[in-house]
């Protein structure tokens, strides 16, 4: 009977720990080994506690202190050097898994049957084990994983079918100890939601098989949230993107690298539009951030590729197989659809259908087809210089200097300092790399597409998809922008374009909430004070963007909200809610 080394990586345990030590212990498998790791040191605050647990649960465990907080793929490495051989197994667990009876004996068999290299168990919820956690996931090119059971899904043994998969959650996973020392561990330098897709991509890299036994189970409490040292916030998003893009550069193979990489670049312009105009902003600059440092971190992918170049023995298209041949994102939207469809009810006839997402991406498509084709004639030749299209400096620099020289050259000429829109100009073309041309020609044509987008944010009041389709629709048909790019009328383009934002803030500073559909009437709600100062100051910048090239827009969007407060007030709504608009 081969070894196993159950490695528990304890952290900032809770009550919990109780829990996850008495289901290792409970585990029949006579040749089964404990080894606690500890992070801190024996004098840490806990540490005492933590160690008379062990004890009184698991008195043959091994425990050793890491001395410091390394993270888990760190501390789960330290084994190399802890246990000698390579005959046995590996069984890494997280402090808030507590395995059922006999999962370690069932692992080991479907590892023997299945002659793989990695497997996991079936994770159920800490509390409800009839709530399927995870089975295991797929992945496509991008990195992107697709999960074969839902978070939450019930239990119907519908997903007890033991299956390869591309990734097994590294909360709990079971690995040929000689594999292991071979892959040389847990990739140490990513954050820890991307440990798994590294580590089971290289797995498939050197031919290994990696396999779900739902036969075993384990119940995952998922308590990271709860750890004093828990940080919650959008830097976590940003990392985890980051991870997952440089795991597909460091472990695609040297043939698809190129490929990939301007497949990704591609995938996630497109896709963060789409996540721009259905209100995941924060969510696609995430994405495009990851994408964009994806260069600086060019010397740890480098080291990376270099590592798995010496143990790889199966070629990038074998490993590609394994893969979703599409992308994650369009198989979970259709088999999202697919549930949608099979789970709605029969509506009367008196009840009126809401669109499927489906209208609003045939919206957009169309929209946007259309924009480029009307504006050809400005792609191929640029912009022409009539009226305000005035065109910009040469470079950032020449623009920044005109800036602070104190000398405008309107008209005749006059000393005194230029408009703040000189700045913010200076400041486009330095994104764009001084590419004046390009700059300017993209500013004019964009306006539309940022009015498009604001008016769609600003009809989520509807609370409907209908809604905010007609209203964008009806936006976008407003002849205004047109007539503005073919007068060379700046200011007006640009308050179109700005409007429906500047409304849309306003209306959520107001209180005035979203329509749903069991609402009739519009509901007013106080704001909490950090949120109505966010936003209040993105307001203010966007008036002041307004200001800076539109010194009308100082008159425009307080007469706006006089005229709403007056409509407001001739719909039946409080004078308190109404005045509220003019303020």
């Amino acid at each position: 009977m081969p070894p196993v080394v159950a490695v528990m990586v304890v952290h900032e345990p809770g009550e919990w720990l109780t829990e996850s030590l008495r289901g290792v212990a409970e585990q029949d498998y006579a040749g089964l080994q404990v080894l606690i790791l500890l992070t801190g040191t024996s004098e840490s605050q806990g540490a005492r506690a933590t160690l008379d647990l062990v004890e009184s649960v698991l008195p043959g465990a091994v425990v050793r202190f890491l001395g410091s907080n390394p993270g888990y793929a760190a501390s789960c490495n330290t084994v190399l050097n802890l246990v000698q051989g390579d005959s046995g197994f590996f069984c890494f667990l997280h402090d808030d898994v507590a395995l059922a009876p006999g999962a370690v004996s069932r692992l080991v068999e479907e590892l023997y049957r299945s002659n793989a290299g990695v497997v996991g168990p079936k994770l159920v919820h800490w509390d409800n084990s009839s709530m399927i956690q995870s089975v295991g996931s797929a992945a496509d090119r991008f990195g992107v994983e697709l999960p074969y059971a839902d978070d939450g899904e019930l239990d119907q043994e519908q997903h007890d079918a033991v299956q390869d998969v591309f990734v097994l959650a590294s909360s709990c996973l079971m690995v040929r100890a000689d594999l292991f020392r071979e892959l040389g561990g847990f990739e140490t330098g990513i954050h820890s939601s991307g440990v798994d897709l590294d580590f089971c991509w290289r797995a498939h890299a050197t031919g290994a098989r990696v396999v779900v036994v739902p036969s075993a189970v384990a119940r995952h409490r998922e308590a990271m949230g709860e750890r004093p040292d828990a940080v919650v916030d959008d830097a976590v998003d940003v990392e985890s993107e980051s991870t997952r893009v440089r795991t597909v550069a460091a472990l695609s193979s040297r043939g698809q690298l190129i490929f990939v990489l301007a497949q990704l670049v591609l995938f996630t312009l497109a896709r963060s539009l789409l996540l721009v105009v259905t209100g995941r902003g924060r969510r696609a600059g995430a994405e495009l951030r990851a994408v964009a440092s994806l260069p600086f971190g060019a010397a740890a992918v480098h080291d990376r590729r270099e590592r798995l170049a010496a143990v790889r023995t199966v070629d990038g298209d074998e490993v590609r197989a394994l893969q979703i041949l599409g992308s994650a994102h369009t198989t979970a939207y259709f088999r999202r659809r697919a549930r949608r469809a099979g789970l709605a009810q029969a509506q009367s006839t008196a009840e009126v259908a809401e669109p499927t997402s489906r209208g609003a991406y045939v919206m957009w498509s169309t929209l946007v087809v259309l924009l480029v084709i009307g504006s050809r004639s400005l792609l191929d030749h640029g912009a022409v210089s009539v009226g305000q299209f005035v065109q910009f400096p040469d470079s950032a620099r020449e623009a920044w200097q005109s800036y602070a020289s104190g000398w405008w050259g309107a008209g005749f000429g006059q000393v005194s300092a230029l408009p703040t829109g000189g700045a913010l100009v200076a400041t486009t073309m330095f994104a764009f790399f001084s590419r004046s041309g390009l700059a300017h020609t993209l500013a004019i044509i964009g306006l539309p597409l940022v009015a498009w987008i604001g008016a769609w944010r600003f009809a989520s009041v509807t609370g409907t998809r209908g809604g905010r389709i007609a209203a964008v629709l009806a936006y976008a048909a407003v002849p205004l922008p047109y007539a503005s790019i073919a007068s060379g009328r700046w200011g007006a383009l640009l308050l179109y374009a700005l409007m429906p934002w500047i409304i849309h803030l306003v209306r959520m500073l107001v209180g005035h909430a979203d329509l749903h559909s069991a609402v009739t009437r519009e509901v007013m709600v106080v704001v909490a004070p950090s949120t109505w100062r966010r936003w209040f100051a993105g307001l203010s910048l966007l008036c002041a963007v307004g200001v800076a090239f539109e010194p009308a827009t100082l008159l425009i969007v307080p007469m706006t909200g006089v005229v709403l407060a007056v409509a407001s007030a001739a719909q039946g709504l409080g004078a308190k809610w109404s005045a509220r608009w003019a303020g």
